[in-house]
């Protein structure tokens, strides 16, 4: 049993899954359907200005089975979703689950390259969207959670990492910040008065 819904623009199958004897849900997992994810992240950012929307994502390289078109396809989706930031992880063997039997096993020395390249790409997505933040001097709404070298660290409502020297207690605050230049993976700002 099944139930059609339209998503993005795209139609998809949810399998329907039993709760009781009178209730389904229908089963929503964009796990591994990169299609509908990058449909859906385009839909947001037409939906809500570019800042408003900012996407994660978990990421696995290594998988048994990946080909070199698999990992590409991965890079051009981080760029493509304009992800502010991603865990990358490299898959790991593990005794006695279906995956550690499957057949072409991605040798450790290609899982290793491939998350340290995915990593740096990341990155570069990650640095050039903060860049935009700061140039476009886009006020920003922190709330601020800890103390760090004479300052105070916590996160905008667009999930950016934000940098305030002061010296008053800024814990627990939510405050308006303007974005002066990036350091690393960080906006460093001042607040708004």
């Amino acid at each position: 049993m099944v139930y059609r819904m339209k998503v993005a623009g795209l139609e998809r199958d949810l399998p329907l899954c039993p709760i009781s004897d009178e209730l389904y849900i229908g089963a929503f997992i964009l796990f591994g359907d990169v299609e509908l994810t990058e449909k859906c992240a385009e839909a947001l950012y037409e939906k809500a200005p570019e800042h408003d929307v900012m996407l994660t994502a978990d990421l696995m390289v290594g998988f048994p089975g990946e080909s070199e078109d698999d990992f590409v396809d991965t890079v051009n989706f981080v760029r493509e979703a304009r992800l502010l930031d991603a865990h990358v992880f490299a898959y790991s063997k593990r005794g006695g689950t279906p995956a550690a039997l499957y057949p072409n096993q991605v040798d450790e020395q290609t899982k290793q390259e491939r998350s340290r390249a995915l990593i740096a790409e990341v990155e570069r997505v990650k640095n050039a969207t903060l860049d935009r933040m700061v140039k476009e001097n886009s006020r920003l709404s922190v709330i601020f959670e800890t103390a760090r070298d004479g300052g105070y660290v916590g996160h905008s409502a667009e999930y950016a990492e934000v940098f305030v020297k002061t010296d008053v207690d800024l814990r627990g605050e939510m405050l308006d910040v303007s974005p002066l230049r990036r350091d690393g993976g960080i906006i460093i700002g001042e607040l708004v008065k």
